[in-house]
């Protein structure tokens, strides 16, 4: 490999100039049950919509690369990938729906998930800031839908 191959296959996160982690898939699964997990904590309800915009604020706004697509849908960013995610986390029963009235359908993640989150402290200590900054952005309503549409 020569130097412009190394130079094209470094990847840089913004000002710090340090190489971005290549996650494995079950890494990237759990930043999203944590993240689910912290919605859930603030806000006590966390349906499909609100998981979508709040990945999608993760991955875009704080950078964390979890390296799911988004398409402009509608009126907001949603990601068919995230969507298979969604369904593969309930077959492998890391997150459940329950019903909870007024808002419907909810996620909620099972002991399953915690222990898939047990498994990847460290990835999810590094990016423990993120998820917080961006749950409380949705729980004080500082998102708004057309702040993330393109």
């Amino acid at each position: 490999m020569n130097h412009l191959d190394k130079f094209i296959n470094k990847v840089t996160c913004g000002e710090c100039l340090s190489p971005m982690p290549k996650f494995k898939q079950r890494q990237k699964d759990a930043l999203i049950l944590a993240l689910l997990s912290a919605l859930n904590a603030k806000e006590d309800w966390c349906g499909e919509r609100q998981l979508q915009k709040a990945v999608y604020l993760l991955q875009d706004s704080a950078g964390v690369p979890l390296e799911i697509e988004f398409i402009s849908y509608k009126h907001h960013q949603h990601s068919f990938d995230l969507q298979d995610r969604i369904t593969a986390f309930r077959a492998d029963e890391l997150l459940r729906v329950r019903v909870k009235y007024p808002f419907g359908p909810i996620f909620v993640v099972t002991q399953s998930g915690y222990r898939l989150m047990e498994r990847w402290p460290q990835t999810i200590n590094t990016y423990e800031y993120s998820i917080n900054s961006i749950v409380k952005k949705m729980q004080q309503g500082e998102v708004c839908q057309n702040s993330i549409t393109s």
